[in-house]
C-alpha cells in the first residue's frame, strides 16, 4: 500500500526486509537494548531514502534522530561527521529548552 504524504515524494518499495530489521531494532532498543544498524550499498541503491524512512519510523516510535553526514574528506576533517549531530541537537536546544533537549541521550 502507498503511504507517501506528497504527490512528489517517491513510494518506498522493495525494501520490507531491511525496514523488517530496522523495525526490530527499535523495539528491542526500547526495551533498553541497543544496537547499530549500517547501511551500505553502492551509489544509487537508496541508501538515503532508506535513512529517510528509518528517520520516519523512529521519530514515529518516539525516539530523537540526530543525524551526521559522512563526507570523502573525512581524513583531513576527522570530527566533520558530528557537524550534523551538533546541528541537530542545538536546534532541539533552541526549541525546547536544554534541559528537555538533552532529556533521555546518553
Amino acid at each position: 500500500s502507498d503511504h507517501r504524504t506528497t504527490l512528489t515524494e517517491p513510494s518506498f518499495v522493495a525494501r520490507q526486509s531491511e525496514l523488517s530489521e530496522i523495525q526490530a531494532s527499535l523495539a528491542k532498543t526500547k526495551t533498553g537494548t541497543g544496537g547499530v544498524i549500517t547501511v551500505e550499498a553502492a551509489s544509487g541503491c537508496g541508501k538515503s531514502r532508506l535513512l529517510i524512512e528509518t528517520t520516519r519510523l523512529a521519530r514515529a516510535a518516539g525516539f530523537r534522530v540526530l543525524r551526521g553526514q559522512a563526507t570523502q574528506t573525512g581524513a583531513q576533517h576527522p570530527f566533520a561527521l558530528l557537524d550534523g549531530v551538533v546541528s541537530d541537537l542545538l536546534d532541539s536546544v533552541r526549541a525546547t529548552g536544554a534541559a528537555a533537549a538533552l532529556e533521555g541521550l546518553a
